[in-house]
């Protein structure tokens, strides 16, 4: 049975029901945290106290006619989040579901439970519901897998999104849903390194994906960027968002392996380079410094672990076979994966 609380109210004409609401609001007397109550030709508006006389003033001067009198109310139903939508499903489903999830453009990625699959479509509905603007929502079911990076995904909810536009710090970004990587939780990090570019830089971001860094940094800084990826769509992507965003600088999209590409066009030109393929950074690092210029330049190294220490350690016994670290300039966990799988990042100045 509902809780209803006993409360002032007044009785209107349901045609002046909204504009009786207009002017309890304006002299803040409408009891907006309760329901109000349609019956047949009439609506009783619940109010914090009985009217006071400006508001009967303002009352006739409107045109409406009232009645004062005391009734039971019911509470409005608070919705903070999308679990307050969750219906129908036990209560310890709903209390294991994520609190966090990837809003890109007009889908949302959300990695549910598995106790909870079972309930996904009416979670999908829930987040439906609880963000218009949403057209998809897909279940996460699985890790991040293969060369072109690809999360599997599955839509439990509205429509199929192939095509949206994310935005990130201003910077508009092109995504094909479930055929480009992409991790809102990189936000920062994105925008860390184009705040430390300088203008004039020749930068390589070596697994670029949609453009993450070489956006950022082209919408900020007049540097030359260019973007490798293995992935068509991830290429197809960032050609497309260079057409929506200001840029100062320029990048190059390429399409390629990386190492392919490396030790056949470029040869000690680059000032910078990000190396954001944490799973396999380390077999990559030697074309890195291939590249880097004889003057040195910055490596960006990105690494899964469990601490940071394997990453150092890791980073330092590599790099010593093809260049001297002259000063690791920082080292930073970007994200928790999981507990016992982080991501982390060394800056390092490379001669």
């Amino acid at each position: 049975m509902v809780e209803k609380n006993k409360m002032s109210c007044i009785v209107v004409r349901k045609y002046d029901a909204e504009k009786a609401i207009k002017v309890l609001r304006k002299h803040r007397l409408l009891a907006t945290d309760f329901k109000v109550m349609r019956c047949k030709d009439v609506v009783k508006i619940p109010t914090i106290k009985p009217l006071t006389k400006n508001v009967k003033i303002a009352f006739n001067n409107e045109g409406i006619l009232f009645k004062e009198t005391i009734d039971y109310f019911e509470r409005k139903s608070v919705v903070k989040t999308y679990k307050d939508l969750v219906k129908n499903i036990p209560r310890e489903a709903i209390d294991r579901l994520p609190s966090s999830y990837d809003i890109v453009g007009e889908a949302i990625l959300i990695r549910i439970p598995e106790e909870a699959m079972n309930y996904a479509q009416i979670i999908g509905e829930a987040l439906l519901r609880f963000h218009k603007n949403i057209k998809g929502v897909y279940a996460v079911t699985g890790e991040t897998y293969g060369e072109e990076r690809l999360t599997p995904l599955k839509l439990i909810a509205g429509n199929s999104v192939e095509k949206t536009v994310y935005v990130e710090h201003g910077v508009k970004f092109v995504v094909n849903i479930g055929k480009t990587y992409i991790n809102p939780s990189l936000s920062f990090e994105h925008y860390r390194i184009g705040e430390e570019v300088s203008d004039g830089e020749k930068i390589l971001d070596m697994f670029c994906g949609i453009g993450g860094f070489s956006l950022t940094i082209a919408c900020r800084k007049k540097a030359e960027i260019y973007a490798v990826d293995i992935n068509p769509y991830a290429i197809r992507s960032l050609i497309s968002s260079l057409k929506i965003n200001k840029l100062k600088g320029t990048i190059y999209p390429i399409l390629g392996d990386s190492a392919y590409v490396f030790s056949k066009f470029f040869n000690k030109t680059f000032d910078r380079v990000i190396m954001n393929l944490p799973g396999s950074t380390y077999r990559f690092l030697k074309y890195a410094c291939r590249v880097l210029s004889d003057n040195g330049g910055i490596i960006h190294y990105y690494r899964f672990a469990e601490a940071i220490n394997e990453v150092i350690f890791e980073f330092l016994k590599l790099i010593s076979s093809f260049r001297s670290v002259v000063k690791i300039l920082n080292i930073r966990k970007v994200i928790e994966v999981s507990p016992r799988k982080r991501l982390y990042v060394i800056d390092a100045y490379v001669m």
